[in-house]
């Protein structure tokens, strides 16, 4: 996965969390744009893509529909699924290089 296509789902989860862990989504290309900077062509050619990998579903609707695939519907693409697990607290540091 690029890194536009993980920052328009990430975008898309994001609105799904704020509205209360809904699945479909309706929201305008421009709200979209505003939030994750991802132009309107390579937006059409991302969403193609994650309907490809089975990720979202988009339907043409006015403004679009975007359903998102709950992760146990995701297609077998590869031996390697993903999975959350609840890991121990962690710090984050920022090294600068001089």
């Amino acid at each position: 996965m690029g890194a536009s296509e993980l920052v328009r789902y990430v975008t898309l989860l994001r609105f799904a969390n704020y509205r209360y862990g809904e699945r479909e989504l309706q929201i305008a290309e421009s709200e979209l744009r505003d939030i994750d900077g991802i132009a309107e062509r390579t937006a059409r050619q991302i969403h193609a893509k994650l309907q490809e990998r089975g990720l979202i579903t988009i339907i043409k609707t006015k403004p679009f529909t975007y359903a998102l695939i709950d992760p146990a519907f995701w297609p077998e693409a590869s031996p390697i699924r993903p999975y959350f697990k609840k890991v121990t607290r962690t710090s984050v540091s920022r090294k600068w290089k001089a």
